[in-house]
Protein backbone atom coordinates (compact mmCIF):
# COMPACT_ATOMS: atom_id res chain seq x y z
CA UNK A 1 0.00 0.00 0.00
CA UNK A 2 2.74 2.48 0.93
CA UNK A 3 4.69 1.74 -2.26
CA UNK A 4 1.60 2.43 -4.36
CA UNK A 5 1.06 5.79 -2.62
CA UNK A 6 4.70 6.75 -3.21
CA UNK A 7 4.30 5.94 -6.93
CA UNK A 8 1.17 8.08 -7.09
CA UNK A 9 2.86 11.04 -5.42
CA UNK A 10 5.89 10.77 -7.71
CA UNK A 11 3.64 10.63 -10.78
CA UNK A 12 1.70 13.72 -9.64
CA UNK A 13 4.91 15.65 -8.95
CA UNK A 14 6.41 14.68 -12.35
CA UNK A 15 3.26 15.91 -14.11
CA UNK A 16 3.31 19.17 -12.14
CA UNK A 17 6.96 19.86 -13.00
CA UNK A 18 6.43 18.89 -16.65
CA UNK A 19 3.48 21.28 -16.99
CA UNK A 20 5.28 23.98 -14.96
CA UNK A 21 2.51 24.02 -12.34
CA UNK A 22 2.68 24.45 -8.60
CA UNK A 23 3.70 21.08 -7.04
CA UNK A 24 2.06 22.01 -3.72
CA UNK A 25 -1.26 22.65 -5.46
CA UNK A 26 -0.93 19.28 -7.22
CA UNK A 27 -0.35 17.55 -3.88
CA UNK A 28 -3.29 19.42 -2.36
CA UNK A 29 -5.57 18.21 -5.15
CA UNK A 30 -4.26 14.66 -4.63
CA UNK A 31 -4.96 14.80 -0.90
CA UNK A 32 -8.46 16.19 -1.41
CA UNK A 33 -9.43 13.51 -3.93
CA UNK A 34 -11.56 10.76 -2.35
CA UNK A 35 -10.31 7.17 -2.46
CA UNK A 36 -12.38 4.19 -3.67
CA UNK A 37 -15.82 3.67 -2.16
CA UNK A 38 -15.03 5.71 0.93
CA UNK A 39 -16.05 9.01 -0.75
CA UNK A 40 -14.02 10.85 1.89
CA UNK A 41 -10.63 12.28 1.02
CA UNK A 42 -7.56 11.77 3.24
CA UNK A 43 -7.49 15.52 4.00
CA UNK A 44 -11.16 15.45 5.03
CA UNK A 45 -10.51 12.47 7.31
CA UNK A 46 -7.56 14.27 8.88
CA UNK A 47 -9.20 17.70 9.28
CA UNK A 48 -12.80 16.59 9.80
CA UNK A 49 -14.01 18.93 7.05
CA UNK A 50 -13.61 19.49 3.32
CA UNK A 51 -10.55 21.46 2.28
CA UNK A 52 -10.91 24.28 -0.27
CA UNK A 53 -9.12 23.64 -3.55
CA UNK A 54 -9.27 24.66 -7.19
CA UNK A 55 -10.69 21.23 -7.97
CA UNK A 56 -14.44 21.43 -8.64
CA UNK A 57 -16.42 19.06 -6.44
CA UNK A 58 -19.97 18.38 -5.37
CA UNK A 59 -20.87 18.65 -1.71
CA UNK A 60 -21.86 15.08 -0.83
CA UNK A 61 -19.86 14.27 2.24
CA UNK A 62 -21.46 14.23 5.65
CA UNK A 63 -19.47 13.42 8.71
CA UNK A 64 -21.06 11.72 11.65
CA UNK A 65 -18.17 13.07 13.71
CA UNK A 66 -19.29 16.62 12.81
CA UNK A 67 -22.81 16.14 14.10
CA UNK A 68 -21.53 14.50 17.27
CA UNK A 69 -19.06 17.35 17.79
CA UNK A 70 -21.76 19.98 17.21
CA UNK A 71 -24.11 18.31 19.70
CA UNK A 72 -21.31 18.00 22.28
CA UNK A 73 -20.32 21.66 21.88
CA UNK A 74 -23.94 22.80 21.94
CA UNK A 75 -24.60 20.87 25.15
CA UNK A 76 -21.73 22.46 27.07
CA UNK A 77 -22.22 25.96 25.61
CA UNK A 78 -25.90 26.01 26.53
CA UNK A 79 -25.14 25.12 30.16
CA UNK A 80 -23.77 28.63 30.72
CA UNK A 81 -26.15 30.40 28.34
CA UNK A 82 -29.17 32.31 29.60
CA UNK A 83 -31.67 34.74 28.16
CA UNK A 84 -31.42 38.30 29.41
CA UNK A 85 -34.61 39.71 30.96
CA UNK A 86 -36.77 41.98 28.81
CA UNK A 87 -36.54 45.72 29.40
CA UNK A 88 -39.57 47.99 29.78
CA UNK A 89 -40.04 51.44 28.33
CA UNK A 90 -38.74 53.95 30.87
CA UNK A 91 -36.10 51.64 32.43
CA UNK A 92 -32.82 53.36 33.32
CA UNK A 93 -29.91 51.64 31.59
CA UNK A 94 -26.25 51.97 30.76
CA UNK A 95 -25.06 51.68 27.15
CA UNK A 96 -21.92 50.05 25.89
CA UNK A 97 -20.15 51.94 23.16
CA UNK A 98 -19.61 49.94 19.97
CA UNK A 99 -16.45 51.66 18.82
CA UNK A 100 -13.01 50.35 19.69
CA UNK A 101 -11.18 51.21 22.07
CA UNK A 102 -14.17 52.55 24.07
CA UNK A 103 -15.91 49.26 24.82
CA UNK A 104 -17.12 50.13 28.28
CA UNK A 105 -20.41 51.14 29.86
CA UNK A 106 -20.01 54.89 29.87
CA UNK A 107 -23.43 56.30 28.87
CA UNK A 108 -26.61 56.54 30.89
CA UNK A 109 -29.93 56.33 29.14
CA UNK A 110 -33.59 55.46 29.21
CA UNK A 111 -35.35 52.81 27.13
CA UNK A 112 -37.64 54.63 24.69
CA UNK A 113 -39.06 51.69 22.72
CA UNK A 114 -38.70 47.97 22.06
CA UNK A 115 -38.10 47.38 18.34
CA UNK A 116 -39.47 44.65 16.09
CA UNK A 117 -36.07 42.98 15.69
CA UNK A 118 -35.34 40.39 18.38
CA UNK A 119 -33.70 41.81 21.51
CA UNK A 120 -33.42 45.33 20.02
CA UNK A 121 -34.23 48.56 21.84
CA UNK A 122 -34.18 52.30 21.19
CA UNK A 123 -32.43 54.05 24.03
CA UNK A 124 -32.20 57.79 24.60
CA UNK A 125 -28.87 58.72 26.18
CA UNK A 126 -28.53 61.39 28.81
CA UNK A 127 -27.07 63.64 26.10
CA UNK A 128 -30.36 63.43 24.18
CA UNK A 129 -29.04 61.25 21.37
CA UNK A 130 -31.12 58.15 20.49
CA UNK A 131 -29.31 54.84 19.97
CA UNK A 132 -30.46 51.46 18.72
CA UNK A 133 -28.84 48.71 20.75
CA UNK A 134 -29.09 44.96 21.08
CA UNK A 135 -29.94 43.68 24.55
CA UNK A 136 -26.34 42.56 25.02
CA UNK A 137 -25.20 46.18 24.76
CA UNK A 138 -27.59 47.40 27.44
CA UNK A 139 -27.50 46.80 31.19
CA UNK A 140 -30.32 47.83 33.52
CA UNK A 141 -29.28 50.02 36.46
CA UNK A 142 -30.86 51.53 39.52
CA UNK A 143 -29.08 54.83 38.86
CA UNK A 144 -31.11 57.92 38.16
CA UNK A 145 -30.11 60.74 35.92
CA UNK A 146 -31.61 64.03 35.00
CA UNK A 147 -31.78 64.66 31.28
CA UNK A 148 -31.87 68.43 31.85
CA UNK A 149 -28.60 68.51 33.77
CA UNK A 150 -26.21 68.30 30.86
CA UNK A 151 -22.45 68.20 31.23
CA UNK A 152 -20.58 71.31 30.05
CA UNK A 153 -19.81 71.48 26.32
CA UNK A 154 -16.06 71.22 26.93
CA UNK A 155 -16.53 67.70 28.37
CA UNK A 156 -18.85 66.40 25.65
CA UNK A 157 -17.34 64.06 23.08
CA UNK A 158 -18.89 63.83 19.64
CA UNK A 159 -19.52 60.19 18.78
CA UNK A 160 -19.68 58.90 15.23
CA UNK A 161 -21.94 55.88 15.85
Amino acid sequence: MAERNIQTVKRVLRKAFANKEDPYLALLVLHTTPFSNDSVSPAAKLMGRDIRTTLPAMKVTTYSADTQKVEYTKKYYNQQCKNLPELKVGDTVRLRQKTYPRKFWDKNGTVVAKLQEPRSYKVEADTGKVYRRNRRGIVKTKETFNKDSQVPDSDVEISSD
